[in-house]
């Protein structure tokens, strides 16, 4: 597989893609975590598209590479929320109130939950 890097030259997909493996090669596809594709060498960026080519191998040798495949878009993991402030009109002895805004990048999905962290 060919992964677009954001340069617009090709490159191989390092590990997840080998079709050596058994379950690639059973289901025809694979899962690149996002990471990769954010790092180096890919670099892709938030809503970036995926743009890939596969070619296939058998006993005889390795076919060309398909036509180029997209569709997918790079997501990201939301910003921490910002302005983390006391909520003075319920904190008390026994309860504290905190108020928070969303980070300025949502991830391109809209934020559904938030975990507090105390210690």
């Amino acid at each position: 597989m060919l992964i677009l890097k954001s340069d617009g030259t090709y490159l191989q997909e390092l590990n997840n893609c080998d079709g050596s493996s058994q379950t690639v090669f059973n289901a025809k596809s694979c899962i690149i975590p996002l990471t990769i594709l954010r790092a180096s060498p890919f670099s892709l960026s938030f809503n970036d598209p995926v743009i890939v080519k596969v070619s296939a191998i058998n006993n005889y040798g390795t076919s060309d590479f398909s036509e180029v495949g997209d569709g997918a878009l790079i997501q990201i993991v939301p910003d921490p929320p910002v302005e983390l402030t006391n909520k003075a009109d319920i904190t008390s002895a026994t309860v504290i109130g905190f108020d928070w805004k969303n980070g300025a990048e949502s991830g391109g999905a809209a934020v559904i939950d938030y975990t507090v962290f105390y210690d």
